[in-house]
């Protein structure tokens, strides 16, 4: 699971799944590279396009492996 900063940071490039409080843009789970993070935000590339998720709005992250 992707709690911490150092998390985000090693998962850059790798495929994420996101799960929101909330919903953004009607979206409230986003699958797809972790293209950024920072204290604030991570940037996720989905199907859907480009994401910017506030770290706050973040109920689960995990990086999702195919087998």
């Amino acid at each position: 699971m992707l709690r911490q900063e150092e998390h985000f940071q090693k998962a850059i490039g790798e495929n994420v799944r996101i799960k929101l409080y909330k919903a953004v843009d009607g979206v409230k789970e986003a699958e797809g590279v972790l293209l950024s993070a920072d204290t604030q935000k991570i940037v996720v590339e989905t199907d859907a396009g480009q994401f910017d998720i506030e770290k706050k709005n973040i109920a689960k992250a995990n990086i999702k492996f195919d087998f």
